[in-house]
């Protein structure tokens, strides 16, 4: 299957378990040549612009500086449709508790996507239970 509906379809998932969401970064990093202008687009008509913003700079995280430019000249164009509403990370049915932890220990760069989630990396924070 083609790794960037892979990724779409996940990202539209509004519970997904953590390790699925774990290897989207992953994925994102390992084939960087997707299109990602249909990609892009795909993730604003379900409002998931948010989410891929923060799965691709985990994703050159991963890779490391410079590797994938595709990544990087994608994220501009995320930026300018970021949305403000807070969101998680597929994950909705989290519990008020699970938000409080998610939002005091999640990444900087997840708060700046308003997005509640504790993925770093691939890795989580354990305080959040199985928060993604």
């Amino acid at each position: 299957m083609n790794p960037a509906v892979v990724v779409a379809v996940a990202l539209a998932h509004t519970d997904l378990d953590a390790r699925p969401v774990e290897a989207l970064p992953w994925a994102l990093s390992a084939f960087y040549d997707l299109d990602l202008d249909w990609f892009n687009a795909q993730c604003r008509l379900g409002n998931q612009q948010n989410r891929l913003g923060y799965l691709v700079l985990l994703a050159m995280k991963l890779s490391g500086p410079g590797t994938h430019t595709a990544l990087a000249d994608v994220l501009p164009k995320l930026e300018r449709s970021r949305l403000a509403e807070e969101g998680t990370l597929c994950r909705e049915s989290m519990s008020a508790a699970e938000r409080v932890c998610a939002r005091k220990h999640r990444p900087t760069e997840a708060a700046h996507w308003n997005l509640l989630t504790t993925l770093n990396r691939g890795s989580t924070d354990s305080c959040c239970l199985n928060q993604q």
